[in-house]
């Protein structure tokens, strides 16, 4: 680090919400999600690499008794505060999970494996967690957003702070492809039965959007400070590209599940 203390990495509550706020699928999407969650699971589903809980909340409001297990701390005290019981919400490493085999009756995995450099492992572990007969869900990467003006600015941001690019690069052995997906997860015993899309929306200003992908910790290496400064830069720009910044705008989102049935 050039003789430099290195920043504290350790996730703000301001970035969680970013993070969190770029996956949010609106009242009609998560009210899809639920649906699915009910259709597809049935008794104790195991959200592994849960974070904050968002996806927990949702499979705990569609009936189903959840444990959540993340390795990140900051992110499992968010997830308890969402209302979680606290003996469901579990420190662990999903390459090495605390749980008997068969212990489970799904599993939900979302937004995780490809930042797990070891996600064979993890797969494996997964695989060894769920009864034969379950099911688990899959969804790579992180949310899918589709709007010209948010890319033009998510391209600006990108430029400016080293972006996506740099984050790829640190993120190489990761699970990035539903093709590796499909062929591991079926060596462990699980075949793909499925795929499935929930769309949704949520409203949000310019301004929003621009803040919550310069403050989200998983889009850039870049430090808080550099980030900052780009802030000024980017805000100029927007304002002259599209106007005032106060503008709402819909955002869509989407969910794609990749669905595995382990086998008898």
């Amino acid at each position: 680090m050039s003789g430099q203390a290195a920043e504290d990495r350790s996730m703000t509550k301001a970035e969680i919400a970013a993070h969190d706020d770029q996956r949010d699928i609106g009242e009609a999407g998560w009210s899809s999600l639920r649906a699915l969650y009910a259709e597809e699971f049935d008794g104790t589903v195991l959200d592994a690499g849960g974070g904050t809980g968002i996806y927990a909340s949702a499979l705990d409001a569609a009936g189903l008794d959840v444990v959540l297990a993340d390795v990140d701390e900051c992110m499992l005290a968010v997830a308890r505060s969402r209302g979680l019981p606290a003996h469901r919400v579990l420190q662990a490493d999903v390459t090495a999970l605390p749980f008997a085999d068969a212990s489970f009756d799904g599993a939900h995995v979302a937004h995780v494996l490809h930042v797990v450099d070891e996600w064979r492992r993890a797969i494996g572990e997964v695989a060894r967690v769920v009864r034969p007969g379950g099911t688990v869900l899959l969804a790579l990467g992180g949310a899918h957003q589709s709007d010209p003006e948010l890319g033009e600015i998510s391209a600006r941001i990108d430029e400016e702070i080293g972006g996506m690019e740099t984050v790829t690069l640190g993120q190489a052995r990761g699970l990035n492809s539903p093709e590796d997906a499909d062929h591991a997860f079926a060596l462990a015993g699980i075949n793909r039965a499925a795929v499935r899309r929930i769309d949704g929306a949520h409203r949000r200003t310019l301004g929003q959007v621009i803040d919550r992908m310069l403050l989200n910790p998983y889009r850039s290496t870049a430090s808080r400070e550099v980030r900052a400064r780009a802030a000024e830069r980017i805000t100029a720009w927007a304002q002259d590209r599209f106007g005032s910044l106060e503008r709402e705008l819909d955002v869509p989102v989407g969910i794609e599940y990749r669905i595995y049935r382990r086998r008898s």
